[in-house]
């Protein structure tokens, strides 16, 4: 990750060249952002390759712990994390990781969005499917409105993938429901 850094680097100086209004500040503002974009797409290389690595060394339900860890020590909120009946060795690789991004989103939509200060994830399976819950104490939203973000719509997608339902129950004030249903004999092994 040395190579974010020299490219944030590069970024806050064309930055701070901008705000003094030396030269053209125009031309400073599209550099800095031309080097945010390439560090966002080196850390989204490493992210993945990352979590890859984590879910098959380690294993789709311990993966999501760690990341439940890693936003517990950077967000002020409480994460819980319950597993039942649940046989992740009859799981394909491939769902698993597409499973761990529709954690990752949710969380980041929670993180970003909600002001949570409780977050619940839960899998189970039964004979007929795996079930992905993740719920949050947030602010809520009108589902009946359009969300210019595109997390929803990522999660939605993902779950399609797998012939999964992705269902959000939330209202305002109420914080948000996700529960993703898959059937078991679409992504087994």
């Amino acid at each position: 990750h040395d190579n974010v850094n020299q490219l944030l680097s590069a970024s806050r100086l064309y930055l701070d060249m901008a705000k003094r209004g030396e030269g053209d500040t125009e031309s400073y503002l599209n550099r800095s952002s031309e080097y945010i974009l390439m560090a966002i797409e080196e850390i989204r290389k490493l992210t993945k390759s990352t979590a890859i690595e984590e879910i098959k060394n380690i294993g789709l339900w311990e993966a999501v712990g760690n990341t439940a860890r890693d936003v517990m020590e950077t967000a002020p909120v409480k994460i819980s994390c319950e597993i039942h009946d649940f046989k992740e060795d009859s799981l394909s690789a491939k769902f698993k990781q597409n499973a761990f991004r529709i954690v990752q989103e949710q969380l980041n939509n929670i993180l970003k969005h909600a002001n949570a200060t409780e977050v619940a994830i839960s899998l189970s399976q039964n004979k007929k499917s795996t079930i992905l819950a993740i719920s949050d104490n947030g602010i809520g939203f009108d589902r009946g409105k359009e969300h210019k973000g595109i997390g929803l719509a990522n999660i939605k997608y993902r779950s399609a993938a797998y012939n999964a339902t992705a269902v959000f129950v939330s209202k305002p004030g109420h914080g948000c429901a996700l529960t993703v249903t898959f059937p078991l004999s679409d992504f087994s092994k």
